[in-house]
């Protein structure tokens, strides 16, 4: 007998699309194949009467020991999907879902914070291509601990360990980090595919160069590299530094340089000049002149000086030498017994010794640099002359025609060689004896006159 089953409405959800189909059978499948929606084997099919629902299974890209295992599944967590591939993972191994670290027991329905979906960006991994997936996956990495190399200030250690990020692998070496220290790769970036990490320490250095005080902060390794780095006044080769330039830097460490420089100086010393005596038929007996007058000379020495920081610390003689050398004084003495005499001006018969031909000016106390006083602190006045001590000495007397008797008792700047100065009483005017070529007459004592001018 053919009984025939009513006709009832079923709703079929998949793939986010509801299809309403009529069916006689109470079997899901049926409303399934009615609605022409395909079911895979890893697919799971939920009767709910009226309602049939078809959750796919979800296509999740396991990449472990560098092979990469697709599965397809319906687990909820990450454990049940290493679970369901048959893949281990032991305590010290770190899991990335999407290239977020997580734990085993983290939902796959929830992705992870800071997670870019679907998406891994490893730095020592690359998953392959997932172009021929209909539906973009999943991806869970598991990886097992890994030699990383950590340099700190140029010493190294190795270390185990499946973390992917700078800051985790170095909280699972116990290392901690300053907020100064410089990181490659940085605090939170991914460690790259060399598997190093390189610390450098900021270090306080104090640099004392020829004695002042530099306070500098570096990140360099050694007392070379620091001198390399900074701007201080020092001579490669020349200058001692403490400690040596191969020191490796620490922390608080003064390094100090001495400046050793080398130079080359002149010392001049005076030479004085030796006085002979000789006898001159032309003068005079009793008469004294100076013939020649002495001049010192120089003794030039040459050192080459080793300093350091300013202070002399050797001393060698390289060379000496004379320039100008000395010249004696010759001091005429006359042995000339004739007498000579001369009239004067004023009908006085007086002797005289020498006869010199200069060049005669006048001053008084108004002149630039005058004083009404001497060099040999007498009174300016008539018969005061100025002269050159190397060609008259002080004290000599003379006879000026023109001008009249006088004795040498001051000098002046301008005074040099056969010049002379005739001297006038405060403000008196001498300007009607101007300048002039003149032959004057050196006396062997001075007459009681020699002030007056009646």
């Amino acid at each position: 007998m053919f009984v025939a089953f009513p006709l009832r409405s079923v709703t079929i959800d998949a793939d986010g699309r509801l299809v309403e189909v009529r069916v006689r059978s109470d079997a899901a499948d049926s409303a399934i194949s009615r609605a022409a929606v395909a079911v895979r084997p890893e697919d799971r099919v939920v009767d709910e009467g009226d309602l049939v629902r078809v959750e796919r299974a979800r296509r999740v890209l396991v990449q472990v020991d560098g092979a990469e295992v697709p599965v397809d599944t319906q687990a909820e967590t990450v454990a049940e999907v290493l679970d369901q591939a048959g893949i281990e993972f032991g305590p010290r191994d770190t899991v990335l879902y999407d290239g977020v670290p997580v734990g085993t027991h983290s939902s796959l329905e929830e992705a992870p914070a800071g997670a870019a979906p679907n998406v891994v960006t490893l730095g020592r991994f690359t998953p392959a291509s997932t172009a021929e997936l209909p539906d973009p996956p999943a991806f869970i990495s598991v990886r097992r601990p890994e030699l990383v190399t950590i340099s700190i200030d140029g010493v190294e250690r190795s270390v185990e360990s499946s973390r992917v990020r700078t800051d985790e692998v170095l909280a699972e070496a116990g290392i901690a980090l300053a907020e100064s220290d410089f990181i490659n790769p940085e605090r939170q970036a991914l460690v790259g595919s060399d598997n190093l990490i390189t610390i450098l320490r900021e270090k306080t250095i104090y640099i004392v160069v020829g004695g002042e005080l530099t306070i500098v902060r570096t990140y360099q390794r050694s007392v070379a590299d620091l001198l390399a780095d900074v701007d201080v006044d020092y001579r490669e080769g020349e200058d001692l530094i403490t400690p040596g330039r191969d020191e490796e830097l620490r922390d608080g460490m003064t390094v100090a340089i001495t400046q050793v420089r080398g130079e080359t100086v002149v010392i001049d010393e005076a030479i004085p000049y030796e006085t002979q005596y000789r006898e001159d038929p032309d003068l005079p007996v009793g008469a004294v002149r100076v013939a020649q007058p002495g001049r010192a000379g120089l003794l030039h020495r040459e050192y080459s000086l080793d300093t350091r920081d300013g202070s002399v610390t050797a001393r060698e003689l390289v060379r000496e030498w004379i320039e100008p050398a000395p010249q004696d004084e010759i001091i005429a003495l006359g042995t000339d017994a004739r007498v000579r005499t001369l009239r004067t001006e004023e009908s006085l018969v007086v002797p005289y010794v020498d006869v010199l031909n200069v060049w005669a000016t006048w001053y008084n106390s108004t002149c630039e640099g005058c004083t009404e006083t001497t060099f040999t602190n007498t009174p300016l006045r008539y018969g005061v002359i100025a002269v050159d001590p190397d060609v008259i000495p002080l004290g000599t007397c003379l006879y000026v025609p023109g001008y009249g008797f006088g004795r040498a008792e001051d000098i002046g700047g301008a005074i040099q060689g056969n010049r002379i100065d005739l001297g006038f009483p405060g403000t008196a005017d001498g300007s009607w004896w101007g300048a002039r070529d003149v032959e004057i007459y050196i006396l062997p004592s001075c007459p009681e006159q020699i002030y007056d001018r009646g």
